[in-house]
């Protein structure tokens, strides 16, 4: 099941062509989060942003165990 979250962006870690690497507020603490800047267009710090939290890292037993922020784009 899909999951989202909203936040503040804190500051830009680094840019490259259609990428952004950024710092995110989530209300529990600064995540790190990437932006597909081709997809959801450039963010900086202060912008509102949702940010995709369904990232899922599989066991060998293939139950599920949540990862950390993984992409973003403007609210």
């Amino acid at each position: 099941m899909p999951s989202f979250r909203t936040g503040t962006v804190t500051r830009l870690l680094e840019e490259r062509a259609g990428l952004q690497r950024v710092e995110v507020d989530l209300g529990d603490g600064p995540e790190r989060a990437y932006v597909l800047t081709q997809l959801t267009g450039r963010v900086d710090p202060l912008d509102d942003v949702v940010v995709n939290t369904t990232a899922v890292v599989f066991t060998t037993t293939g139950s599920p165990t949540a990862t950390g922020p993984v992409s973003c784009g403007s609210a």
